[in-house]
């Protein structure tokens, strides 16, 4: 046999030996499997090694007569392929079977070769290596030769196993978490694999030394080792396991079990495993490692050695009585479970015990004779104490675990109780009981709920908890409850099914009356709701499985959502959706789904269009009504400004696009090329490419535009060739050409054409990140590269925008340079000398860099002006980070000194600009920084004038009062420098370190840390300092991870020196959250590993340094060290990375939090409320937003106490400080208060001991205590304790006046409130209870009498009775109602007004509770009182007014308070405005809104002067914007009414007063809601008017308010344009609860315009107003003239869309031509229009030629007019109006007019409109396309 050195190796070697003996087989084999190792993509490796399988296969009777030298060498080529993918089990697997089909024709060789192969790895080194551990590991696994081989040679394979082991724990090498990860799985296989050898060498005497015994050794102190994966741990605690496993005799291997498990629990030193004796004097209990441990024993521990009785007479482990193995390991589970150390997999643990328990349960029972769950011992309330503890923990995949232990305890249980046959339905019942005393909120209830369902039934379960379906319900409205609610609801409704068929309930209408009769109400109510979560979740989760179960449901369902409202809406499509998902049909939908397309609601709509794109089967293609349906409606979708509606419009438009190519690929790889699916995806598709083109302009609005490119981006993805093997989702099949080529034959998909790419141009120079972004993708992935001319053009706009101060624009210059570089070209010169190459590009920038930063050398004001450096820094950032060809040109040998020198340079030039910019702003010119602190405010200030003088050549330094705008470009300047620099600098040097051979020197990495040191210590802007952190970041990720120890030292040597430098109290200047100190700790500590040992170092030291005493007298100038120390920890806190090993160190960090808010200096008083902020955000797993609100956390009092043990003991030291001393304050007290108020209530053993300090606080003397311990008692108290504790809290009220202290009754009274408040709330009282409680409160009724002089008190008195009146009986209701109105007579008001304290705050508390009785159905009592406290001026009846909601007052309550409102009006009017009369108008506004059938009564007598009044005050402007829209809308409304539209001059100054509100250009934005609100109110009323008569002046006022109402609708502000939409839909006489979208609302009120006003001038004059302006010339100039400043102002309304605006006008205005011309009366409209439109129109035409000689086909300023929206509107306008011209031309010839003498003629014009289109698209503003919009309407596009 050859030797391996002799024979060819190298792939191309054995192609080349088997060429040359004409084997072309072998040949291709060799060829496959080269081709396999090659790939990077698992599904092309597939395919390759299944071809070379199938080769070989064919080849095998060339194998069979060949010779052995010639054989060898493919046998290497396959060995060696197998070993190099020993890390995938399916390839080595696929292989191996190669290689036995091959040892099946030549067996000898194989065994001979194959055993030379192995023997190398056991013979090579002393330790294994990476890649032999894969091997030994899959050939163990995979290969029955391998194991064979191995086990003969065992001895060598321990022993070199046991070096390895050695050799790791020594760290005599480099231990990564994959070499552990391998050795640990190497001894499993051993032990599972080789069992029967490893026996003889554990079990019996065998010589010394034994390597099994070092191996057991090396795996326990792997178990215990903290730096070793917690992956590795877990797995050597199996492979110990399986090693017991080995064991031939049961009792022995249990007793090693035993000494195993007591060798990690109590430490004993000394371990006896078998005939193995293991000595470790050094160890110490280790719960991960018991837990591993007991993990692998229950995991792969013998049936037989799990039952094994272990007696209580051994030496080694005394028991009480004898017991199984099993039973001996429960209490050792249960300690794990609650300690909470790795809590998922101690509950896995406790998991696998109930499952191997109830898998030996008949076993066990046979030979134990006891009972594990219903024996005396206490082991099934301690599995039910766990079971309840993990329920509460909201860990991922903890309540599948905790349900499946659940159903495993309840299983025995019911075994045990069956063998002894007792029954179990008291215990279930007593479980069931306990469930439902706990709150609602609680997620464990749940879980251990649906484990329960299964043995107690459906019926018994409702019959027993009632509530469950409205609490079920309820959970959906929050996220972590809904899961489990979600799987409840699944496993009771299948199980009432189940039961009902077994009851004989048969046919599915049956079922589903059945079902409705308890499921109907809340489902529909839930699918109906205003709540986007409970809406959401009630469709994905519960709608699916009810419609699954009950198929009949949907037929109710469907009758209960048949509205047409949006609550309806919203129910009926997610209804649709499940059905078509489910039941795969929905019939007679389209009229519904119509009305779901045009609703005003975002989320109606998108899942409408949802239902059109999606399908239950992927590849079948939505239908031609589908498309119809989205054509019709998808244009107006696309200006929606929600940015989620456009994601999800996006995502459901790629679905119906792959839909779509998927069927027609599927036809044509048929042969079924002209099949209707194939033409109908084409043409679908190229209509839709169109249509984002076409949205494109910068004509159109953000929105707009932003769903184009993203539309755009997914027809590009979809249905181009793009194919990339390294994707794995998201890519077009491989045969997509079959489509593209059957596209492009129908003249259609020309995707990658020149006005596309304009297009995208003109986006690369938009303002906003988004679109540049996207256009680039795009740019560089479909459409580049360009022509020479284009990109030397590109280059050179881009040069010029590097140039301008202001950010968006340099940004758009570096993101075109970034986009050139993507397609790299040597023949392309962008410059003399400057090819299109990676080190041309970089090189030139950086030279622009170079230049620019001398600039700022000399004159830092002119270069901040004229050549910034950001815009070069940004472009050299995008280029070197971003562009994949400059990290292959780095790798060139080529081009290796060159990349060399130019990143050394570059970097060096970063480090300098850092330092030149932090030196201008620390001091004054040329002067040198004394101090290491950043420099205050003042300091920067005098700087920047100093910097300001010199640039402007002033001697003297000139002091502004205003901030300049030479002020301004300085120091964005600076900022926006030094942001980049960081941002750039830190992934420079990273890809710089990462090359193989280093590019720039230690000196220059030291250098770079310490630029950043600065910028981090002494910068004082936030967004520089928090802009720089993720630079940072990677740079401190690549030192930590480097090779070098000298660089991975550099990292901890910043954060000691920073953590020295804090210590020193002249270090920090005072700033905001101590700057940039903390930033640069958390930069470091992010870049750490997994187990952060930098962290617990820096924790540490924080925490001894903010414990330090404060110095008697400090520099009030400076940061406290103290101060920074805490303000370091809050900023780690936030971080995501750091948050979860940071809250290791919960407790101390509460402790300073808590006793550093009582400090007496404020710095580190306001450092401790953030840092105690940020750790309650962490604890209770609350967003940063929901601190400061009512959101609760998940957590009770006990799941927060048993996560971070010792917590309870801080927070009870403060609250017991606070009641020992009353008189004092505490500041953190409140905070205490705050965190427990935030827990979940429920209550809990281990939250007992809060109650007395609780129950203390309510004397205490601050309001704010008093009310926030009130809210916090409410967690802390069981739910069954809610009623013993409201009667004890209720009978220590006092009875009479005489002793009483007002604090204490005040916090008595709040208790009350809140326990009261939540029982009532969520149900968790009876009524009985309810009743109870109010009979005990009437005898202190006179705590609202004025015999108590707190009016605090009566406040809180009265809200506690307000909570018991609806279910408290007449009698309590009528003597809390005599004593409210007592209280509310105006003589005893007045008097005690000024006696009592807070009495406002009560006499407002009792009109409010007069004001909701009257409401409600048992307050007719309270009608007379009502009008009485109106009249009489008392404002609270108008602010409660306000504040009430539709249906809130009844209709003849609110006729009585509309007339009293009128009459107070009509007295006000005349007098100056005033904050009464703005609450009057706004009362009597909105209660017509809540009460919409109210009538307005005036005699007409007052009417007139009642509108003149409001007419002088609109005509006067007098109050403010607030007022004077109460005013309009308040005359809207007494229009309507009272019918007054025939008096025209008042209509007519309405409509004036309408305009001047609704104009965004002069008007406020409550100016125009008002203005909309106008319009709803009267609007509509004045257009069916104006409809119903033929007055003229009507029609015109009806033109005005339908025009204004299509302005309202364009409006920036969303609730103007939903205000308007509903003047639409009232004025197209749609159903009153109807809602429209904007767009839709607008193209009804045109179509209304066209239909009914033609006859009308104005309709044709305002339509001819709102196109684009058209003077092209004029915004040519603006391009030339525009001069770059700093900021641009913004238009009046950047929501306006002229594009769309004029899609649906031009087409309108064509067809109302037409019609005109047929009347003589309109035709000299017409005709005057014609008139006064053609000459200018024609000079904009001679001026567009002029300015097109003049700039050439391709210049920098076309490619700034294609971006620019002014010379876009322009080019609209003007191309309109020319296709109007040309349409009024041929109208008026057919009507017999004469226009000869403006010398105008159709083909004239027709000609002229080509020729300007020619030259447009030359020009890069090409409109050359349109796209139709619907039946009629089409998009010009550019």
């Amino acid at each position: 046999m050859a030797h391996a050195g002799e024979m060819p190796q190298e792939p191309g070697q054995c192609i080349r030996f088997y060429q040359d003996r004409e084997l072309h087989s072998l040949c291709s084999v060799i060829l496959t499997l080269r081709q396999f190792t090659e790939a990077s993509v698992k599904r092309c490796k597939e395919k390759h090694l299944d071809e070379a399988v199938q080769e070989l296969e064919a080849s095998v009777h060339v194998l069979e007569n060949l010779p052995d030298d010639e054989l060898l060498p493919l046998l290497h080529y396959i060995l060696t392929t197998q070993v190099a993918c020993s890390s995938s089990s399916s390839f080595f697997v696929k292989l191996e079977k190669v290689l036995t089909k091959i040892s099946r024709v030549r067996p000898n060789l194989m065994a001979q070769y194959r055993e030379s192969f192995l023997a190398c790895l056991l013979q090579s080194k002393e330790m294994f290596q990476l890649l032999e551990l894969q091997t030994v590991c899959m050939c163990l696994e995979g290969s029955p030769f391998g194991r064979t081989y191995f086990a003969k040679n065992l001895q060598s394979l321990l022993s070199k196993m046991s070096s390895t082991f050695s050799s790791m724990l020594h760290g005599e090498f480099d231990q990564s978490a994959d070499y552990c990860h391998l050795s640990v799985k190497l001894c499993l296989q051993l032990f599972r694999e080789l069992s029967d050898n490893i026996t003889p060498l554990v079990w019996e005497p065998a010589c010394t030394p034994n390597p099994i015994e070092s191996i057991l050794g090396s795996l326990l102190q792997l178990i215990i080792d903290e730096n070793i994966s917690r992956d590795a741990r877990l797995l050597a605690g199996t492979a110990v396991a399986s090693l017991v496993n080995t064991g031939p005799v049961v009792e022995s291997a249990a007793q090693a079990a035993i000494n195993l498990v007591r060798h990690f629990e109590i430490a004993t030193g000394e371990l006896q495993f078998g005939e193995l004796h293991l000595t470790d004097p050094g160890h110490s209990t280790n719960a991960v490692g018991l837990l591993a441990v007991l993990r692998g024993l229950l995991t792969c521990g013998r049936g037989d050695l799990l039952t094994c009785k272990l007696y209580s007479s051994g030496q080694k482990v005394i028991f009480p009585q004898s017991m199984s193995l099993l039973e001996c390991l429960f209490p050792t589970v249960a300690c794990l479970c609650e300690q909470q150390i790795e809590p998922y997999y101690s509950f896995q643990v406790l998991y696998l015990w109930l499952q191997r328990a109830r898998e030996h349960l008949t076993v066990l029972l046979k030979i134990q004779g006891a009972f594990l769950m219903t024996d005396t011992r206490d082991t099934a309330s301690r599995v039910m104490k766990l079971l309840w503890i993990g329920a509460e923990m909201q860990v991922d995949g903890m309540t599948a675990l905790v349900l499946s232990c659940c159903q495993h305890y309840l299983h025995i249980h019911h075994k045990e109780c069956q063998r002894l046959a007792i029954t179990q339905e008291t215990m279930l019942q007593d479980l069931l009981h306990k469930i439902t005393e706990i709150s609602w909120q609680a997620r464990s209830r749940y879980t251990v709920l649906c484990a329960l369902l299964p043995f107690l039934g459906s019926n018994k379960v409702l019959a027993l908890y009632p509530l469950l379906p409205s609490h079920l319900f309820c959970c959906l409205a929050t996220n972590y409850l809904c899961t489990p609610a979600a799987e409840t609801y699944r496993t009771l409704v299948s199980m009432q099914r189940r039961e009902w068929v077994q009851e004989g309930t048969v046919g599915e209408g049956e079922l589903g009356k059945h079902w409705a009769e308890i499921w109907l109400a809340p489902l529909s109510d839930a699918l109906t709701s205003a709540e986007c979560s409970l809406q959401n979740n009630a469709a994905t989760h519960i709608l699916p499985c009810t419609l699954r179960t009950f198929s009949d449901s949907s037929k109710l369902l469907a009758k209960q959502l048949c509205g047409s409202d949006v609550p309806h809406l919203r129910g009926w499509i997610s209804l649709a959706w499940a059905q078509k998902l489910v039941l795969g049909q929905v019939v007679e939908a389209e009229e519904r789904l119509q009305l779901c397309l045009e609703s005003a609601d975002d989320g109606v709509r998108v899942e409408a269009m949802s239902f059109l794109c999606c399908g239950p089967k992927s590849n079948k293609p939505p239908s031609s009504d589908d498309l119809h349906l989205l054509k019709k409606y998808l244009p107006y979708n696309m200006g929606c400004d929600n940015p989620g509606f456009r994601q999800q419009l996006q995502a459901v438009l790629r679905r119906a696009l792959e839909r779509l190519r998927d069927a027609a690929m599927s036809a044509l790889r048929k042969g079924h090329t002209q099949e209707e699916t194939v033409a109908q995806a084409i043409e679908f598709t190229d209509w839709i490419f169109y249509l984002s083109i076409s949205s494109l302009t910068p004509a159109g609005n953000y929105q707009r535009r932003c769903s184009a490119l993203i539309t755009l981006r997914s027809v590009l993805e979809i249905c181009t060739d793009r194919w990339s093997p390294q994707r794995k989702k998201g890519q077009p099949p491989q045969d997509v050409s079959l489509l593209l080529n059957s596209a492009k034959q129908k003249g259609c998909w020309d995707f990658q054409t020149a006005s596309s790419m304009q297009a995208l141009i003109g986006c690369m120079q938009d303002s906003t990140n988004e679109i540049r972004e996207m256009a680039s993708d795009l740019l560089a992935r479909f459409f580049l590269p360009a022509s020479q001319e284009l990109t030397v053009t590109l280059f050179e706009l881009g040069l010029t925008f590097l140039c301008s101060p202001r950010v968006s624009m340099a940004e758009s210059g570096a993101l075109l340079m970034k986009t050139l570089l993507q397609r790299p070209n040597d023949s392309i010169y962008l410059a003399e000398g400057v090819p299109l190459s990676a080190l041309g590009l970089v090189t030139y920038l950086t030279k622009v860099l170079k230049d620019h930063f001398c600039c700022a050398q000399e004159n830092l004001l002119h270069a901040a002006s004229k050549k910034p450096i950001h815009g070069v820094l940004s472009a050299l950032r995008l280029c070197l980070l971003d562009v994949s060809p400059i990290s292959q040109s780095i790798l060139q040998a080529d081009h290796a000194t060159g990349w060399r020198c130019l990143l050394q340079n570059l970097v060096s030039l970063l480090q300098e600009i850092a330092s030149f910019i932090i030196r201008m702003l620390h001091k004054a010119w040329r002067e040198k920084p004394s101090e290491v602190a950043a420099p205050s405010f003042q300091d920067m200030g005098k700087a920047v004038s100093v910097l300001i003088a010199h640039g402007r050549g002033l001697e003297e330094v000139q002091e502004d009062l205003l901030i300049s705008e030479e002020h301004s470009l300085i120091m964005t300047c600076c900022w926006v420098s030094l942001k980049e620099i960081g941002m750039f600098l830190g992934p420079l040097v990273e890809k710089s370190i990462a090359a193989p051979t280093p590019i720039i020197s230690e000196t220059a990495i030291e250098g770079s840390m310490a630029t950043y040191h600065d910028i981090f210590m002494r910068c004082r802007h936030w967004g520089a300092v928090d802009g720089c952190s993720r630079g940072f970041t990677r740079l401190c990720y690549a030192l930590l991870h480097h090779k070098d120890q000298r660089l991975r030292n550099l990292p901890r040597k910043m954060m000691e020196q920073a953590l020295l430098l804090a210590k020193s109290q002249n270090s920090l200047s005072v700033t905001r959250r101590a700057a940039g100190f903390p930033v640069l700790l958390q930069g470091i500590l992010s870049a750490e590993g997994p187990q952060h040992p930098l962290l617990e170092t820096c924790v540490l030291t924080l925490l001894t340094l903010a414990k330090e005493p404060l110095p008697s007298n400090w520099d009030h100038t400076r940061d406290l060290p103290q101060v920074s120390a805490i303000h370091a920890l809050q900023t780690m806190l936030r971080s995501a990375g750091l948050r979860s090993t940071l809250l290791n160190h919960a407790v101390p960090l509460m402790s300073l939090a808590v006793g550093s808010l009582c400090s007496s200096c404020w710095a580190m008083r306001n450092a401790a409320l953030q840092l105690f902020t940020a750790l309650t955000v962490g604890m209770l797993g609350l967003s940063r937003s929901d601190v400061d609100c009512s959101v609760q956390s998940t957590l009770h009092v006990g799941a927060l106490l048993r996560r971070y043990p010792g917590l309870s003991d801080v927070l009870l030291k403060e609250l017991q400080k606070a009641t020992q001393a009353k008189e004092t304050l505490h500041p953190s007290l409140h905070p205490v208060l705050t965190l427990l108020a935030k827990l979940q209530p429920g209550g809990d053993n281990e939250a007992r001991c809060f109650m007395e300090p609780l129950m203390d606080l309510r004397e205490n003397p601050i309001y704010a205590v008093r009310v926030m311990a009130a809210r916090a008692l409410v967690p802390v108290v069981k739910v069954m304790d809610y009623h013993a504790l409201l009667v004890q809290l209720i009978k220590g009220l006092p009875r009479t006046k005489d002793g009483v202290s007002h604090n204490a009754l005040h916090g008595r009274l709040q208790q009350i409130y809140a326990l009261l408040s939540l029982a009532v709330q969520e149900n968790c009282i009876s009524e009985d209870v309810r009743q109870e409680v109010a009979e005990h409160l009437l005898p202190f009724l006179w705590l609202l009498s004025p015999v108590q002089k707190c009016s605090l008190v009566r406040n809180a008195f009265l809200d506690v009775l307000c909570l018991l009146l609806p279910s408290c009986g007449e009698d309590f209701v009528s003597q809390v109602h005599e004593a409210v109105c007592r209280e509310l007579s105006v003589e005893e008001h007045l008097l005690s007004q000024s006696a009592q304290v807070d009495a406002d705050a009560f006499h407002e508390a009792c009109v409010r509770y007069i004001c909701s009785e009257a409401t409600s159905s048992f307050g007719r009592s309270s009608y007379n009182l009502l009008p009485q406290l109106l009249q009489s001026g008392d404002t609270a009846v108008l602010r409660w007014l306000i504040d009430q909601q539709i249906g809130g007052v009844p209709a003849p309550l609110g006729q009585l308070l509309g007339d009293i409102l009128q009459d107070m009006l009509f007295k006000q009017l005349p007098k100056e405005p005033s904050m009464s009369l703005r609450l009057v108008l706004e009362g009597f506004v909105h209660l017509h809104q809540v009460c919409p059938s109210l009538t307005v009564r005036l005699s007409s007598a007052k009417t007139t002067p009642f509108v003149q009044g409001l007419l002088f005050m609109l005509d006067s402007r007098k109050g403010g914007p607030q007022l004077r829209g109460h005013v309009l809308c308040t005359l809207s409304l007494i229009l309507a009414h009272c019918e007054l539209w025939e008096d025209l001059s008042l209509a007519t100054r309405w409509v004036s007063a309408l305009l001047v509100c609704a104009d965004p250009a002069i008007s406020c934005e409550k100016l125009r809601l008002a203005a909309a609100e106008a319009l709803r109110l009267a609007g509509g009323d004045l257009v069916r008017r104006a409809l119903q008569c033929a007055t003229s002046g009507l029609a015109q006022l009806a033109v005005r308010a339908i025009l204004c109402g299509v302005d309202l609708l364009q409006d920036e502000d969303r609730g103007v344009r939903d205000l308007a939409a509903r003047f639409a839909a009232l004025s197209l006489n749609q159903p009153a609860e109807k809602s429209l979208h904007n767009d839709w609302a607008i193209l009804g009120l045109l179509e209304l315009l066209r239909d009914h006003f033609w006859k009308c001038e104005e309709t044709f004059h305002a339509l001819i107003f709102r196109l684009p302006p058209y003077d092209l010339h004029a915004a040519l100039s603006y391009l030339h003239d525009r001069s770059v400043t700093l900021y641009e102002e913004d238009e009046p309304n950047v929501f306006a869309d002229y594009n769309f605006l004029s899609a649906l006008i031009c087409p309108l205005i064509q067809e109302l031509l037409g019609i005109m011309a047929q009347d003589s009366s309109l035709c000299s409209v017409v005709l005057q229009w014609v008139v006064s439109t053609a000459t200018p129109v024609r000079k904009q035409i001679q001026r567009w030629h002029s300015w097109v000689k003049e700039q050439g086909s391709r210049s920098p300023l076309s490619l700034k007019a294609s971006a620019c929206s002014r010379v876009h509107a322009a080019v609209l306008g003007l191309l309109v109006r020319m296709k109007l011209l040309v349409k009024a031309q041929e109208l008026l010839q057919e009507s017999g007019i004469q226009i000869s003498h403006l010398r105008l003629s159709s083909d004239s014009l027709t000609k002229e409109l080509s020729q300007i289109k020619e030259e447009l698209a030359l020009h890069i503003l090409g409109f050359s396309n349109i796209v139709r919009l619907g039946p009629r309407f089409q998009f010009f596009f550019i």
